[in-house]
């Protein structure tokens, strides 16, 4: 089938440099052209301009050219690219490819392919690479389905820059940074921005934020006062804690707004605030045997089963914690996931992961400690924050192993990898 695009031509679409919709219609036009004479059949798109990206992503829609994104260009991914790719987007390549195509009218619509693939590269939900396949038609209609939900619940407008601290090669940046302005005809930002660029590229404008828990963490509003607030914020990559999610309602009085979803499943639901999570519109879901989440949409490819454990009402649902995050000691179901939120809720604490130690069968608490608490007294910090545990925790569900870090050495998408959890375990005396 093929998608109509045909935002509003004389629109901006981006800034530093300018660029209109026409602007950016004719060089996806020429871009698509240029990869039809060279009769290419799959790129990899690395470029970091997210307006040259979201350009040579619908060009490759147009000319339905297959796109594979990498998360980064290291031996195992550019081994893959190397495989399944023709050459690689980058920014200096895109600067110039395709200018010699000479356009007789300006074009006023773009034609995409919806059967196009994108090949995402990624760790998926099981913290093992795999290849995600999504199609252009999937992306469309998640894009459709967002903009709706934000037009209903949050009345946004029409004027809105979308700045982004996530990199579009992942399906959350892909989805938020690229994919739903060009459905809703926003203006795209070009860079990644870490904490201080977003605070300063902030100023003045009706943006959007999208960002992970990671780097919300770490943003200090002391650092730039007078930024402006965002329209909304929106979060994806793993849970926003409630004294975040507060301080910034209370500093910007913007809504702050949960994704919830994978690679696989692409958006499930939202929240904002403490809001029970709320099913996207055209998402079905429900739940196996084991009370695991299940979710079928449009733009899932088929029925997914997740290993989320969740409670599902009439208003909503509860997550409750992964499958694997629930575990038995004895005789006893415990939620890893409640005692590490009991645990962030001492003010010690900027983070943590709880995990069960692989050889002695008890728990190992691997604990962020704020900069002036490195230097107390071990013993005194284990003790403080037992005792802390104890209010709400029986003593076996208290760890017994417990290991201190200014910061968790979280990846980009705000995950730990199990073989760093097992390394530090290997370290426990014995």
């Amino acid at each position: 089938m093929i998608r109509i695009f045909s935002p509003p031509a004389n629109k901006l679409m981006a800034g530093a440099p300018d660029w209109r919709w026409q602007d950016f219609m004719n060089r996806a036009q020429q871009i698509a052209i240029q990869l039809r004479i060279d009769n290419i059949n799959a790129v990899a798109l690395c470029a970091q301009d997210g307006v040259f990206f979201a350009c040579a992503l619908l060009a490759c829609f147009q000319a339905k050219v297959r796109v594979l994104l990498p998360p980064n260009l290291l031996s195992e991914n550019q081994a893959w690219v190397d495989e399944n790719a023709d050459f690689i987007f980058t920014d200096e390549v895109l600067q110039d490819y395709g200018l010699g195509q000479k356009l007789a009218n300006f074009p006023t619509r773009l034609s995409l392919h919806e059967d196009s693939e994108i090949w995402l590269k990624t760790s998926g939900s099981s913290g093992r690479a795999k290849c995600i396949v999504k199609t252009a038609g999937q992306m469309w209609g998640e894009a459709e389905a967002l903009g709706r939900m934000l037009e209903a619940r949050f009345q946004l407008g029409t004027e809105v820059r979308v700045l982004g601290s996530v990199s579009p090669r992942h399906l959350y940046g892909l989805s938020f940074r690229i994919m739903l302005p060009c459905s809703r005809g926003w203006q795209i930002g070009r860079k990644q921005l870490d904490a201080l660029e977003l605070l300063a590229a902030g100023k003045g404008d009706n943006c959007l934020w999208i960002c992970s828990p990671t780097l919300l963490q770490h943003l200090h509003f002391e650092q730039q006062a007078d930024c402006s607030a965002p329209l909304a914020l929106f979060s994806a990559g793993g849970l926003l804690r409630p004294e975040l999610t507060s301080r910034f309602q209370q500093q910007f009085g913007c809504p702050v707004i949960d994704i919830y979803g994978s690679s696989e499943t692409g958006v499930i639901a939202y929240r904002c605030g403490e809001e029970i999570w709320q099913a996207l519109e055209d998402c079905r879901i429900g739940v196996d045997q084991r009370d695991a989440l299940w979710v079928q949409s449009p733009w899932s490819d088929g029925l997914q089963q997740t290993e989320d454990i969740v409670q599902i009402s009439a208003s909503g649902f509860e997550l409750l914690g992964r499958a694997d995050r629930i575990i038995k000691l004895h005789d006893q179901r415990i939620s890893l996931l409640r005692i590490e939120q009991n645990l962030l809720a001492h003010p010690w604490v900027t983070d943590c992961y709880l995990g069960l130690h692989p050889q002695r069968a008890r728990l190992v608490a691997w604990v962020a400690l704020r900069a002036d608490i490195l230097s107390v007294a071990r013993k005194n910090i284990i003790a403080e924050l037992k005792g802390h545990l104890r209010q709400y925790e029986e003593s076996f569900a208290v760890p017994r192993f417990w290991r201190f870090c200014a910061q968790l050495p979280r990846n980009s998408q705000s995950k730990l990898s199990s073989e760093e959890f097992e390394r530090l375990c290997r370290e426990i005396p014995q």
